[in-house]
């Protein structure tokens, strides 16, 4: 089957100026007012939007996106373009899972974006005179007809001038004790997402050893053993557990949570954005500060194939754009087996390279303090 491509081609933004134009395609219709509607068959479509303000470094662009549809596309592709040289490109692509629960934008509802120009090919500055935001759409037949609107389209100045770092483990895994020692070295602490009925079970981490990472500088966050998309009652099921991690090694952050599996839906999020400060996903890359929704915040998934240098880049590259890096590990073992583990050798070797960066680690709710 065709790949389903949504691309966006991203020029200069602010609200003010939201203006419309339809460019080319298939049976297209364009709605400018009080938001840009494209009604689009199957086939290559776009229009664009002709935006006033600058997009650098020191910007956030933000946008409200609806995708109205049968079903997700595969991806949403967004461009940067010179006026001048049109033949250059950089682009942002967020990929999507056939498992709607996995994903940060929700098919029918209205999905806030936030991105800076990092999310862009790693911040690519070849190009200096952009003008227009293009919207791109390659639908197959399976889809009907399908609507895509945007409005709200925004560039705020960036509140830091650095951004920050975060060390995330989930599930409690007994080997994360070690690498807890291997970060202690570095002055480093991380954020332990922790399963309270795994506690002190074989292969996880010990009440003791929790409270000890916690006398460390870490933060204890909440994480539980079933998606939450699979509670029938949420609330009876999280908020005893909330109440025993106030008291937690003399007062855990109950109230930052990693989605079990990054599972999530409508009444997850709901519920979530009630109960919690803020809320981890499993995947998303880079997270913009502050980020666009404090409940879906984007996080880099340490897989064992990720190299130490890659992670560095990342972690830079967050800190250099005043972005928020959250890399979400598991368990580390000497060689990878499951997608779960990562090498001590490459963990070692990440921890001493991003040493040098110290004062922009921290814990979690540390930098949701910040926001």
């Amino acid at each position: 089957m065709k790949r389903i491509i949504v691309s966006l081609i991203l020029l200069i933004l602010t609200e003010e100026s939201f203006a419309c134009a339809w460019s080319w395609g298939n049976g297209g219709v364009l709605k400018k007012q009080p938001t840009c509607l494209l009604n689009v068959d199957h086939g290559p479509s776009q229009f664009s939007v002709n935006l006033p303000k600058t997009f650098n470094k020191k910007n956030i662009l933000t946008f409200e996106l609806k995708i109205k549809s049968k079903k997700m596309p595969s991806a949403i592709e967004l461009r940067l373009v010179d006026k001048a040289k049109p033949n250059k490109v950089s682009s942002h692509q967020m990929s999507f899972y056939k498992d709607e629960e996995f994903n940060s934008l929700l098919l029918n509802e209205w999905n806030k974006v936030s991105l800076s120009r990092y999310h862009f090919n790693n911040g690519s500055d070849f190009f200096k005179d952009i003008e227009k935001l293009y919207f791109f759409t390659d639908f197959n037949k399976d889809f009907g007809k399908v609507e895509i609107e945007v409005r709200s389209v925004q560039v705020k100045e960036k509140k830091k001038n650095k951004g920050f770092v975060s060390l995330t483990f989930d599930d409690g895994y007994e080997s994360v004790y070690r690498a807890a020692q291997i970060m202690k070295k570095y002055n480093l602490a991380g954020t332990a997402y922790i399963i309270l009925n795994s506690v002190g079970k074989k292969g996880y981490l010990t009440k003791k050893q929790l409270c000890e990472l916690k006398s460390w500088g870490w933060s204890l966050s909440y994480h539980h053993e079933t998606p939450f998309t699979e509670i029938k009652k949420i609330n009876q099921e999280v908020t005893p557990q909330q109440k025993i991690m106030k008291t937690y090694c003399g007062g855990a952050d109950y109230n930052h949570l990693a989605y079990p599996l990054g599972k999530q839906n409508k009444k997850v999020r709901a519920f979530v954005a009630k109960y919690f400060k803020t809320a981890r996903l499993a995947s998303g890359g880079l997270e913009t500060l502050p980020p666009g929704e404090p409940s879906l915040m984007r996080s880099i998934n340490v897989l064992p194939k990720v190299s130490p240098d890659e992670l560095v880049k990342a972690a830079k590259g967050a800190v250099e754009y005043s972005d928020y890096a959250i890399f979400m590990f598991h368990n580390f073992v000497e060689t990878p087996k499951t997608d779960l583990d990562y090498s001590w050798k490459n963990f070692e070797d990440f921890i001493k390279k991003i040493a040098p960066l110290k004062s922009r680690v921290k814990t979690v709710p540390q930098v949701s303090e910040q926001f």
